[in-house]
């Protein structure tokens, strides 16, 4: 067999001259591309710069909530009863007398008639009784006005016989008589009195006693009228009737909730604030609030322990005076006192500058002709400043035009 090793090494040779080939143009590729890198310029004239300043910042953390109102009052069913009448609906302006609506309850109304009935019979057996003591009163002054007719006639005798008998005409024994008859009546008479005033006391205690009753059962009819005079359902406080919770025929049980009325013009602001915040914010700690008309002062006077949905709610009460379209349940922002921050790096807030993250952005040092990428860390918003944590230096300008299109590279030369 005949084998052709020349052709062989021909075919290995070209081959291996296009690899080395293509190599060398890789290797010329990579060094034209550390050799002439490519840049990217702005003019001096377009570049928009933010300087980054240090100093103490009041942290005031954006927060939000509304207006709710200060004084609220429940009203609740004062017993059993059906819904008859409503004269108001949710959202109208009420007085401390101004009718909601009327219950009626049949069973109060059965039990005054029949309070009053007791009560007639009870004043009846009253006068019976008082006119009954004071016949037997009248008998017991009869009685002792003959008590005292008879101590006349006594005393008249026994006169007399004293006389008689110092002239012999009477005889002593006849003379004791007189003389023990008249005693026996002035002791009668005495123990009458002590009869009648005695009787007299009792009387007057029993009278007390039935009197005691009838105005104990005049109390009850006062109060059974006070029930029902309470099923006219009344705001009793100047303000909005916020929420209507029954309709007409609804049987309501005692205690059964009927409304909810609110303050119109004694106000407060319910807020919700971030939970990363919420063991920063202290009771007392100022509220900014923004309003058209202006700023509207508070501070916080309630914080609850409980998170919902990454955020607590506090309670601020109001320190400034109110314009005066504020009503509850209107939505409002502003700013909470957190904290005071010594002596840290913050750029007045731009568009694009998110708090609370880690961002790239391009930096000019001072009297510097270029923009260098720069990794920052921004934390907390006050109002209007950005606290920055890390990534610069304090004088250093942070580029705010739209420079997307240089994120691929590393510096922006200044033209």
């Amino acid at each position: 067999m005949k084998i052709d090793i020349e052709s062989s090494n021909s075919f290995f040779l070209k081959h291996y001259w296009k690899q080395a080939t293509v190599l060398c143009f890789a290797l010329l590729a990579v060094l034209v591309l550390l050799v002439y890198q490519p840049q990217v310029s702005i003019s001096k004239q377009e570049l928009k710069t933010t300087k980054v300043e240090q100093g103490n910042v009041n942290l005031m953390v954006p927060i939000h909530g509304e207006f709710a109102s200060r004084y609220e009052r429940l009203i609740s069913a004062p017993s059993n009863g059906k819904v008859v009448e409503l004269f108001l609906k949710a959202g109208a302006d009420v007085e401390p007398n101004s009718v909601i609506a009327r219950l009626e309850n049949t069973d109060l109304l059965q039990e005054l008639l029949q309070a009053k009935s007791d009560l007639q019979r009870i004043q009846s057996e009253y006068q019976i009784f008082e006119l009954s003591q004071q016949n037997k009163q009248l008998e017991g002054e009869a009685r002792l006005s003959e008590f005292e007719n008879q101590i006349k006639a006594a005393e008249l005798e026994l006169s007399a016989n004293k006389r008689l008998a110092q002239h012999g005409i009477v005889a002593k024994i006849d003379l004791e008589k007189s003389q023990l008859k008249h005693e026996q009546l002035l002791n009668q008479k005495q123990f009458h009195i002590y009869r009648v005033n005695t009787q007299r006391e009792i009387n007057q205690k029993e009278l007390e006693q039935k009197l005691a009753l009838v105005k104990l059962q005049q109390s009850n009819i006062s109060l059974l009228k006070d029930k029902i005079n309470q099923l006219q359902i009344k705001a009793g406080i100047s303000g909005k009737l916020q929420h209507l919770y029954i309709d007409l025929g609804q049987q309501l049980a005692q205690n059964g909730n009927i409304a909810k009325v609110g303050s119109n013009d004694e106000l407060m602001v319910n807020l919700k604030i971030p939970q990363r915040l919420s063991g920063k914010v202290n009771l007392g700690a100022a509220v900014e609030l923004r309003h058209s008309s202006g700023s509207i002062q508070a501070e916080i006077s309630q914080l609850s322990a409980i998170i919902e949905n990454g955020f607590i709610e506090a309670e601020a009460i109001i320190t400034s005076s109110l314009p005066n379209n504020i009503r509850p349940a209107q939505a409002i922002d502003g700013h909470v006192f957190v904290e005071k921050l010594p002596n840290v790096l913050f750029v007045k807030q731009q568009p694009g500058m998110i708090p609370l993250s880690n961002q790239t952005v391009f930096v000019m040092s001072d009297n510097s002709s270029e923009l260098n990428k720069s990794d920052i860390h921004f934390g907390e918003l006050s109002k209007n400043r950005l606290v920055i944590k890390s990534g610069v230096k304090k004088g250093d300008r942070i580029a705010i035009n739209d420079l997307s299109h240089a994120q691929k590279f590393s510096r922006i030369i200044i033209e």
